[in-house]
């Protein structure tokens, strides 16, 4: 009789198999491109070849350029080749003045506007998409300009009429700082920028690629999406592009941006005077990084060669230039010319890239640090270097110095030191590749330093310094581009909806198996210990595309159970409770690489996505027949403890809330030693 049962179960998991692998193949065939709606295909098919009229702006960027006497090029370009490929969709490019382009958009003549500005009345004409780029907001002066410090003659600021920039500068600031001229267009203020009838230029920094100036951020506005304005008139066309331009992000964005900034800046510079004289003094370049191998997300060395972002960009410029550039460490002999990794203090001839945050690591179990006060009479490792020059001078902490960051945190793991303090990226790549995540981790932050690294350049390389200002990234998204680029893990190179599907079909098929063994009373153990393969199973799919520690795991498992007994649930829910709680964050594993490994905060839409990962996961552990214990942690796992407070006696058991906040001490302790 067993083995009868045996040869059927052995069948039924086989018939189940072939099918999802049956249902795989289908959806990886049709997974390709994103599906049209029936309303969307008669949308298409209706325009019988037509050609849809794209507008987009003079100024070019890498994003969209033409090529004098050529055709098109950029990212978006590339975006509109794909939809001809993919739906045979066709666009009309022009070009307009920026007053005939105004006047259009405002009129609602246009079809599709790339990089259009919102505003409220626009709104009622077109529906906008927010793009795969941002632009900030610039005050532009010439290389070297130098300002009297009287205040008897005010600066004259330039600020183009009608634009995003010039609504929020006036909104924000009194235009009683600068003398304000007012211009028609971009071209009218770098003319007048150039031959001295302006100090200032207010704009897009975006619009200042490759140009001979220097720029800063206003750091109180906004920095703002490009975008694409759709007329209101075809829906069918603003769902389209929305559908086909998130899998174009996902697929080909990062790409098509590096290979368009490399082609877009070489024919800027065709000409350039400035780049003729490097030429004829520098046979290569040589750039300075420090003696350690890796020093990750900034470099590292493998397969014989450095590798990374630093790197990278280098290759880049390389290509741009025409010239060969080389890295060599610190202690080689050969001359430099350029400082790869060095800290814009006083150096004029600096280029800022990357901003350190400060941070402390030590031994798990060791307590939170909230300042210096708490390191006061501890033993510190640092790294010295101009960074950190200030921080070791702090009185009543002994400051062990160290040639490296790998030593010093070996060293914290010996018991050497206490703590470590360094760079929060520095520091946690380093720990994650010294294998050390069971022994260290970070402990606190200390405060927001002004320290940037920086490109430098010698006074007799002040030529150099010239060049690279002009090819090095100035826009927010050149920097955010190439950072997922050439930073973020690429653990998986996904199509979302196709590997959330896969999931699904192997939890539905793993539940159906595990279904069976459990109405078989004599194969329980046999059903437990597929139960407990099935949550290993989604725990390390989860794990492919989260940055969630097994320390993290371990301390929501630990919570939970606490949680559990306090309340006086029976032993065996609070061990379900204990085992279900790792697959909390099980349905990150649909969120895109884009939002989940995001530096900095999320922008509302993100926000959006990302809370949809609680509903992914409910359904993946609802297919695989893990039970209402499982699905409810899953689904409902999320809530700030004020939420919690204030809506105590409503939406919450106020018994349960009563005892969560009774526990708070011992959740701290938990932290402490996880």
């Amino acid at each position: 009789m067993r083995d009868k049962r045996r040869w059927i179960f052995l069948g039924l998991f086989m018939l189940l198999l072939f099918i999802g692998i049956y249902t795989v193949r289908k959806l990886n065939i049709n997974s390709d491109i994103p599906r049209l709606s029936s309303l969307e295909k008669n949308w298409i098919k209706s325009q019988n070849g037509k050609k849809i009229p794209f507008l987009i702006p003079e100024n070019d960027s890498p994003y969209f350029y033409q090529i004098p006497g050529e055709q098109f090029g950029g990212v978006y370009y590339d975006y509109l080749q794909t939809l001809q490929k993919d739906y045979g969709l066709e666009f009309q490019i022009t070009k307009k003045n920026t007053v005939q382009s105004t006047q259009d958009i405002n009129e609602g003549k246009e079809t599709v506007v790339f990089n259009a500005t919102f505003n409220s009345e626009r709104e009622k004409i077109y529906n906008f998409l927010n793009l795969n780029s941002q632009t900030s907001i610039v005050l532009v002066k010439k290389f070297g300009k130098e300002f009297p410090e009287d205040n008897k003659h005010l600066k004259k600021l330039g600020i183009i009429k009608n634009t995003t920039e010039a609504r929020d500068y006036f909104t924000h600031f009194s235009s009683s700082q600068y003398q304000i001229i007012s211009l028609d267009n971009l071209q009218e203020g770098i003319g007048k920028l150039k031959n001295g009838e302006i100090d200032l230029l207010l704009g897009k920094s975006k619009d200042f690629m490759l140009q001979d100036m220097e720029i800063s951020v206003v750091e109180k506005l906004r920095d703002l999406h490009n975008s694409l304005a759709i007329n209101r008139n075809y829906p069918q066309l603003y769902s389209i592009l929305e559908k086909s331009f998130k899998h174009f992000d996902q697929k080909e964005f990062s790409g098509s941006f590096i290979r368009h900034q490399n082609l877009f800046s070489a024919q800027k510079l065709k000409d350039s005077p400035i780049l003729q004289k490097v030429k004829n003094r520098y046979s290569k370049i040589v750039v300075e990084i420090p003696d350690e191998d890796n020093l990750l997300p900034l470099y590292y060395f493998s397969e014989g060669k450095f590798q990374g972002y630093i790197p990278t960009m280098l290759k880049n410029m390389s290509t741009v230039i025409g010239i060969p550039i080389e890295i060599g460490k610190s202690s080689s002999p050969e001359k430099k010319h350029i400082r790869a990794i060095d800290f814009s203090t006083s150096n004029d001839l600096s280029i800022p890239y990357y901003k350190l945050e400060m941070v402390v690591a030590g031994k798990i179990g060791s307590r939170y640090i909230k300042s210096f006060n708490d390191l006061k009479d501890k033993s510190v490792g640092i790294v010295l270097n101009n960074s950190t020059k200030a921080i070791s001078l702090k009185e009543h902490i002994n400051f062990v110095p160290f040639f490296n960051t790998g030593e010093a945190l070996l060293a914290l793991k010996k018991g050497t030191v206490d703590y470590v303090i360094g760079d929060f990226v520095f520091l946690d790549s380093r720990i994650e590749n010294l294998h050390l995540g069971n022994d260290l981790k970070i402990l606190g932050i200390l405060g927001d330093f002004p320290h940037q690294l920086a490109f430098t350049f010698q006074e007799e390389d002040r030529i150099l310094y010239t060049l690279f200002s002009q090819i090095f990234p100035k826009d927010i998204s050149e920097f955010s581009n190439l950072r997922e680029h050439l930073i973020s893990p690429k653990i998986i190179n996904s199509n979302y909806y196709y590997f959330v599907m896969v999931l699904l079909i192997l939890s539905g098929i793993l539940g159906a198996v595990m279904l069976f063994l459990k109405i078989n009373m004599k194969h329980r153990k046999q059903a437990e210990n597929l139960n407990r393969a099935m949550i290993s199973s989604l725990e390390m799919a989860a794990s492919f595309n989260d940055t969630d520690t097994g320390q993290h795991i371990m301390r929501v498992t630990k919570y939970s159970e606490l949680l559990a007994k306090e309340i006086g649930l029976s032993s065996q829910m609070v061990r379900d409770i204990g085992r279900y709680a790792s697959l909390h964050d099980i349905g990150k594993i649909g969120i895109p690489n884009s939002i989940l490994k995001k530096p900095g905060k999320l922008d509302p839409e993100e926000i959006m996505e990302m809370r949809k990962h609680s509903d992914i996961g409910y359904q993946l552990v609802k297919n695989s027949g893990l039970g209402k214990t499982a699905e409810n942690l899953v689904r409902f796992h999320h809530e700030a403890v004020q939420i919690m407070v204030s809506e105590s006696g409503t939406f919450f058991d106020p018994d349960l809330v009563d005892i969560f906040l009774k526990l708070s001490k011992e959740f701290d302790e938990i932290f402490s030693k996880h």
